[in-house]
C-alpha cells in the first residue's frame, strides 16, 4: 500500500482553534492536493485527539510537542513531524510555524512511496534553522516588475524549501521618488533596499514625501508581510541606512545635515543624510521604526547595508567622498584612531537605537549589519555586536584573510565572495561565529545559489553540484543563520530549477548524496527513461559554471545588465558610433555622460575593472572548458527530444532546461567576447609591433564575428522559446532589467556591428575630460 492509498481513508483534517495562520494554509493545501478522501472535511477543535480517519495539523509549539509525546517521542525544537498510522489517522506537527509547509510538501512528495515509511514518525529538522533571502530580486528588489511573476506561489516555495524569514520591503513603482540632474544616473540607485522613510514618516520629516507615495509603498510591504505570515515565515527588512534625505528637509532644519553619502562620479549634486548623534535625528529614527512595526507588527528583523547607494555612516573611512559628517560627532584635527573609534561607536549606537525601539513592540526583533564596508573601524565596532545585533556577509573575517578565498579552478581570481564560486569556508569563520554567539549575537552567512547577482539577467541556471558543495561547507561550520543572495527562481518563471531541489534535500535529508538528489529529481520530473540525459546535461552545465573564469567581476554580476552587455555593440572603436546610434542602450545604462566605460569595456568611473592580461588568459578557459561543455549539454538535450517519444511533462521539462542552457551559453559567449574586446583593443593600442598589432586586430575581428553569431542565436531563442529564461519587465526597461524591446535592441546591435566590422581599434584617453567640460575651456585662450 502506498502513502496516497492509505491517505484516502482520511475524512477530516483537524487543527487548533487558535494558532498560526499557516496551519490553515497547510490544511487547505493538503485538502486541495487530492491526497486525502475526496470530500475531506476541514475543521477546528479545542482538543486535538488522533483517531481513525482524522489527520491533525498543528504548528503551535506547546501543543505540537505534547502530541508528539503522546505518539511516543519528543519533538526537538525547530523540527516538524509526519506520521500516517495504519488505521487512517495521521499528524503533521511543527514546533516552528515556518516548517509546516515544508513538511506538507514532503508528505505530498511521498505519495507514491510505501505507506510503511510513515508508520514510524518522520522527524524533519532543517540543517539551516534560520534561512532567508537577501536582496530578493523578484519580490522586493530590481526585478520586481518582471512579467509572469506570481508573488504567492513564490512565497509558498520559500516555505516549502525550509526558509524561515522573508524580505518584504520594496517600492510600489519601478522608479524611486529621488530627484536629480537630467544627466545623472544616481537616482536609480534608490530603486532598491528602500529606507524606512519610504514607508512611514516621523514628526521630523512629515510632508517631505507625498502621503500617497508612502501609502502605496507601505501597502506593498504589508501585502508581502501578510504572505509571509500566511506561509509561516517571519517578515523583515533590507534597507540602505542611514540614507540621504531630500534637500527640502534641510531647508527646514539646516543644522541637522550629516554626511555626504553620494558617489561623486555617478551623481551630479551632493546628497546628505542626517546627523545621527543629534537627539532630534535619533528620535526621528525611533519614530520611523516604531511607526512601521505598528503598521506591520509581524516584522522580525531589519538588515542594514550602508556606505553605498546613497547611504553611509558619518566619518567612516569608506564613504565615497572620504571621511566626513555633521557638526556634532567629532571635532576636527583628531587622529585616525580617534575618528575610527568615534565612527564605530556611532554605528553601534544607531543599531542599538533600532533594536531597542523595535523591541518595545517585538521583544525578539533583531538588527543585522553587513560590516565589510567598515574594515577600518572593525577593531572598535566588532565588540559592539551582542544581544540581537548581528553581522552578515559571505565571510565575517578581517579583510586580509577574507581576500584569501579563491576561485576553485582559477586560483589567481579572488573575487568570489557572494558568487557560486565561493564553495568553501575557512575554519576561522566558525571561530568568529562562536565568539558572536557567546555574546548573544549571530553570524548570517551569505551564499549564492546562482540566481540573481550572478549571470544576470538569466533565471534558473542549473549548477547543482557546486551549490551542494557550498551548502556542505555551511554545515561544516555549524552555520545557524544563512542568507541566500538574490533569493530564488520563481516557480511561475522557472518551475524546474534543480538548485532548489538540492537546497531542499540538504535542509531535510543532508546525508543524501548530491548524485542521489539529482537522479531522484530528474526521474520525478521526466521519468526513468529520460532522467540520465537530463542529469548529464546538468553535470555538463555545472562543469561550465565551475570553470567560468570571471574575467571581469562587475560583468559577471549585476554589471552585465547595468552596462547592457547583451545588447551593446562590441565594436573596435565604440566612439565611432554616433551618440544617436548608441542611445538605445545608453538610455538605461549606468553611465553618466563622462564615464570612460562608454568607450572602454575595461573601465568604470575610476575603476580598472580588468586587465588585458587577465582577459587574454580567460579566453582558452572559455573556449576549452565552458563553451564546449554547454554545447554538449545542448546537443544532448536536443537529441533526447528528437529521438524519444518524450511528451507531456517530460517534454516540457527537457525543452525548458534546453532553453536555459542555451541562454547561459549565449551569456558566456557575450562575457567571453567582452574579455576578447579588452584583450584585443587594449593589446592593439599597447604595442607598436606590426605583427602584434595584426594579431590583436584579428582577435577583435574574430570576436565580432562570433558575437554576431551569438546574437543571432539569442534572437532565435527569444523568438521561439516558450520558457521565461531571463527577467523581462512588464512595465518598462530600467537600469536593472530589460523589457519587450530586447529583440529590437539585439537587431540594432547586429546592424551596428556589421557596419563597423573593419574599424580600427581606438579608445580616446581623454574621453572623461572632454565629456565633462567644453574642450575650449581646457586650452589656453
Amino acid at each position: 500500500m502506498t502513502v496516497s492509498e492509505r491517505a484516502r481513508s482520511i475524512r477530516a483534517i483537524v487543527l487548533p482553534k487558535d494558532g498560526p495562520i499557516v496551519q490553515i494554509t497547510a490544511a487547505e493545501a493538503l485538502r486541495a492536493s487530492g491526497l486525502f478522501a475526496s470530500r475531506c472535511e476541514l475543521r477546528t477543535s479545542e482538543e486535538l485527539q488522533w483517531e481513525p480517519g482524522v489527520f491533525l495539523v498543528c504548528a503551535e509549539e506547546g501543543k505540537a510537542e505534547q502530541l508528539a509525546r503522546e505518539l511516543g517521542g519528543p519533538l526537538p525544537p525547530h523540527s516538524a513531524l509526519l506520521w500516517l498510522g495504519p488505521n487512517g489517522s495521521g499528524m503533521l506537527l511543527a514546533r516552528a510555524p515556518h516548517l509546516i509547509m515544508a513538511a506538507c510538501r514532503y508528505l505530498l512528495d511521498l505519495a507514491d512511496h510505501p505507506a510503511e515509511e510513515l508508520e514510524r514518525a518522520k522527524v524533519l529538522t532543517p540543517t539551516l534553522p534560520n534561512l532567508r533571502p537577501l536582496f530578493d530580486y523578484f519580490l522586493t528588489q530590481t526585478w520586481r516588475t518582471a512579467r509572469g511573476f506570481d508573488a504567492e506561489t513564490y512565497v509558498r516555495l520559500y516555505a516549502e524549501l525550509g526558509y524561515s524569514h522573508l524580505e518584504v520591503n520594496g517600492l510600489a513603482s519601478p522608479y524611486p521618488l529621488e530627484m536629480g540632474h537630467p544627466d545623472e544616473v544616481y537616482p536609480r540607485f534608490y530603486s532598491y533596499c528602500p529606507a524606512l522613510d519610504q514607508f512611514v514618516d516621523s514628526r521630523l520629516n512629515r510632508g517631505i514625501y507625498p502621503r500617497d507615495y508612502l501609502r502605496n509603498n507601505l501597502a506593498l510591504l504589508r501585502r508581502n508581510a501578510e504572505l509571509a505570515v500566511k506561509y509561516g515565515l517571519k517578515p523583515g527588512l533590507l534597507v540602505f541606512e542611514p540614507r540621504s534625505v531630500p534637500e527640502t528637509l534641510f531647508e527646514r532644519y539646516p543644522m541637522l545635515r550629516g554626511a555626504r553619502v553620494d558617489h561623486p562620479f555617478r551623481s551630479m549634486r551632493p546628497r546628505f543624510n542626517l546627523a545621527l548623534s543629534h537627539p532630534a535625528v535619533r528620535q526621528h529614527y525611533r519614530e520611523l521604526i516604531q511607526n512601521l512595526i505598528r503598521e506591520v507588527p509581524s516584522l522580525a528583523y531589519i538588515q542594514v547595508w550602508s556606505n553605498d547607494s546613497g547611504a553611509g555612516f558619518e566619518h567612516t573611512h569608506s564613504l565615497y567622498v572620504g571621511r566626513n559628517g555633521g557638526a556634532y560627532l567629532i571635532r576636527e584635527w583628531k587622529t585616525h584612531e580617534e575618528i575610527a573609534r568615534t565612527a564605530a561607536r556611532n554605528i553601534a549606537d544607531f543599531l542599538r537605537l533600532l533594536r531597542d525601539a523595535a523591541r518595545e513592540i517585538n521583544p525578539e526583533f533583531r538588527v543585522v549589519l553587513r560590516p565589510e564596508s567598515f574594515d577600518n573601524e572593525r577593531e572598535y565596532l566588532w565588540p559592539e555586536f551582542s544581544d540581537g545585533l548581528d553581522v552578515e556577509g559571505a565571510s565575517i573575517l578581517e579583510a586580509p584573510k577574507r581576500l584569501e578565498y579563491r576561485h576553485p579552478h582559477v586560483p589567481e581570481c579572488n573575487e568570489v565572495l557572494m558568487t557560486v564560486h565561493h564553495v568553501r569556508l575557512f575554519p576561522e569563520e566558525k571561530q568568529r561565529k562562536e565568539q558572536l554567539e557567546a555574546r548573544g549575537s549571530a553570524a548570517h552567512f551569505t551564499i549564492s545559489l546562482g540566481q540573481g547577482f550572478q549571470f544576470e539577467p538569466l533565471i534558473g541556471v542549473p549548477c547543482p553540484w557546486i551549490v551542494a558543495e557550498k551548502l556542505r561547507s555551511l554545515r561544516g561550520i555549524d552555520a545557524k543563520w544563512v542568507a541566500i543572495q538574490g533569493g530564488t527562481a520563481p516557480p511561475s518563471l522557472a518551475p524546474w530549477w534543480i538548485n532548489n531541489e538540492v537546497l531542499r534535500a540538504f535542509q531535510f535529508e543532508p546525508e543524501l548524496s548530491t548524485e542521489e538528489v539529482v537522479r531522484r529529481t530528474a526521474e520525478r520530473w521526466v521519468g526513468v527513461r529520460h532522467a540520465p540525459a537530463l542529469v548529464e546535461a546538468w553535470r555538463l552545465t555545472d562543469h561550465a559554471v565551475r570553470w567560468y573564469p570571471n574575467p571581469n567581476f562587475l560583468y559577471s554580476t549585476f554589471g552585465a545588465v547595468w552596462y547592457r552587455l547583451f545588447v551593446r555593440p562590441l565594436v573596435p572603436n565604440i566612439e565611432a558610433l554616433p551618440e544617436e546610434e548608441r542611445a538605445y542602450y545608453e538610455a538605461h545604462s549606468c553611465n553618466p555622460p563622462h564615464n570612460p566605460q562608454r568607450v572602454d569595456l575595461a573601465r568604470d568611473v575610476l575603476f580598472v575593472l580588468t586587465t588585458q592580461d587577465r582577459c587574454e588568459r580567460s579566453l582558452p578557459i572559455f573556449d576549452n572548458e565552458c563553451l564546449p561543455a554547454l554545447q554538449k549539454a545542448i546537443d544532448l538535450l536536443r537529441a533526447e527530444l528528437a529521438r524519444t517519444e518524450a511528451a507531456g511533462e517530460a517534454q516540457k521539462v527537457l525543452q525548458d532546461q534546453l532553453d536555459r542552457i542555451r541562454a547561459l551559453r549565449c551569456w558566456f559567449r557575450t562575457v567571453r567576447n567582452c574579455a576578447a574586446w579588452v584583450a584585443g583593443v587594449h593589446g592593439y593600442l599597447s604595442t607598436t609591433d606590426p605583427a602584434a598589432k595584426s594579431r590583436y586586430r584579428t582577435l577583435v575581428r574574430q570576436m565580432m564575428l562570433d558575437e554576431m553569431e551569438n546574437v543571432s542565436d539569442l534572437l532565435d531563442l527569444w523568438n521561439h522559446s516558450g520558457s521565461e529564461w531571463m527577467a523581462v519587465s512588464e512595465l518598462g526597461e530600467t537600469m536593472f532589467i530589460y523589457d519587450r524591446n530586447f529583440p529590437r535592441h539585439l537587431e540594432a546591435k547586429l546592424r551596428l556591428m556589421a557596419a563597423h566590422l573593419e574599424d580600427e581599434p581606438y579608445i580616446d584617453p581623454d574621453y572623461m575630460w572632454k565629456k565633462s567640460a567644453p574642450e575650449e575651456l581646457m586650452r589656453e585662450p
